[in-house]
């Protein structure tokens, strides 16, 4: 109903006005009713009770408003958490579009005067959105059951060799289905391809002595950011919500990293991708934290985008290979210009293309890695289908450099 419609039906024997002039009208009206909101009610024993009245509404955009009235300051008045949490709204996954809070001082009994605003605020909802809590819940719950078992390595004995298994493009989250892509992929086959994967390569390898075990994470582990896209904006298509995305994929490389404990001591390096740069850093974080107490397990969760390792007469550099272009043949001359002097086997082990190659440029080898994961929509669309799904293993003697590659075929 308009304003001026309203005002005629309040004031009958008044003659037409303007919509401006019953708009102005009736804010007076508005203001009192806030009033009456605000005016708290006075109990038997001369208590004062303040008002609780909340209206919650939903609007045909898909926001939502609220309005309620609460006691708080100035400064929490402009805190977008605090109001988001006093109107029960879950910071990680709602987003505040306005906001507005009234004053009111409200006299309560034995002289005392409360600061209340009548606050209304509108929100929208976050897609994909981080529910901070759920996470935290399901760590704990995960922890409770599995615990960090303190291993000890069973095969264990000073070698001369390194063990460098390599997931690299997991996309761990990433939904393919089978009427549209022609193969059926999701969290749970990305976590029983990579599992089956280090399962065979312990099989294959028992009895061996390695010095440790290089496991890298990240190199596009998860399919995408919170938001849905990669860390670009390109759109992906997603099996499940980014919260249990993330508990998924992070229980699994737990499970990996405990799988090859059992072997040798393991040092995990962070190379973060272009899909899910971000969350990976957040993944490195918690494993960091998981593993913190740890003597058989080492987390190195720098945030640079490129990491090299020595060992004997090796170096090994990584990197995910979707910024370097051809620089990446003068880079590890550079950036380790120390190692690279005291090495004769230099090599880099990259992805983000999802197919195996081998080139030898400079004096450097980049080896680049292919994927177990499945084809989505696009790369079907795109004609992207054609290269062996399957994972890498390495073993670089100390002093004779690359000795042996596995491969685990999907």
């Amino acid at each position: 109903m308009e304003r001026s419609e309203i005002y005629s039906l309040l004031f009958p024997m008044t003659d037409v006005v303007s919509a401006d002039h019953a708009r102005k009208s009736l804010r007076v009206l508005d203001l009192t009713l806030e009033a009456d909101e605000c005016t708290p009610v006075v109990l038997g024993d001369g208590e004062t009770q303040i008002p609780n009245k909340t209206v919650a509404e939903i609007n045909k955009d898909g926001t939502h408003s609220s309005s309620k009235i609460i006691e708080m300051s100035e400064e929490d008045s402009k805190d977008e958490r605090f109001l988001l949490e006093a109107h029960g709204y879950n910071v990680g996954l709602w987003k505040l579009v306005s906001a507005k809070s009234s004053i009111w001082q409200t006299h309560c009994k034995g002289g005392e005067t409360k600061i209340l605003y009548s606050s209304k605020i509108t929100v929208e909802p976050i897609h994909n959105g981080v529910d901070f809590d759920e996470v935290i819940k399901h760590l704990a719950e995960f922890s409770d059951s599995y615990g960090c078992k303190g291993i000890i390595p069973k095969q264990y004995k000073y070698g001369a060799e390194v063990l460098i298994p390599c997931f690299f493009d997991v996309h761990f989250g990433k939904l393919a289905s089978t009427d549209e892509c022609g193969e059926k992929y999701d969290f749970k086959i990305a976590k029983q391809r990579m599992l089956d994967s280090v399962q065979k390569y312990i099989d294959r390898l028992r009895g061996r002595k390695f010095e440790k075990i290089i496991f890298t994470i990240g190199n596009d582990y998860f399919n995408s950011e919170p938001d849905g896209n990669t860390v670009n904006s390109t759109r992906q298509d997603n099996d499940s919500r980014y919260s249990k995305m993330f508990n998924k994929g992070v229980e699994t490389l737990i499970e990996a990293i405990d799988m090859f404990a059992n072997v040798a001591p393991v040092e995990v390096v962070l190379v973060q991708g272009n899909h899910a740069f971000y969350t990976e850093f957040y993944a490195s974080c918690v494993l960091s934290a998981w593993y913190r107490n740890s003597g058989v397990v080492t987390v190195n969760d720098s945030p640079t985008v490129r990491k090299y390792i020595k060992f004997g007469n090796n170096l090994i550099g990584f990197t995910h290979g979707s910024e370097e272009k051809d620089r990446i043949y003068g880079l590890m001359q550079h950036e380790a210009a120390a190692d690279w002097g005291t090495t004769t086997t230099r090599e880099w082990l990259i992805g983000h293309l999802h197919s195996e190659g081998v080139v030898e440029k400079n004096g450097v080898i980049v080896r680049r890695i292919p994927s177990l994961c499945g084809s989505d929509a696009w790369h079907v669309k795109s004609g992207f289908t054609t290269s062996r799904k399957r994972t890498m293993a390495f073993v670089y003697d100390k002093e004779d450099g690359l000795v042996e590659t596995l491969y685990v075929n999907i």
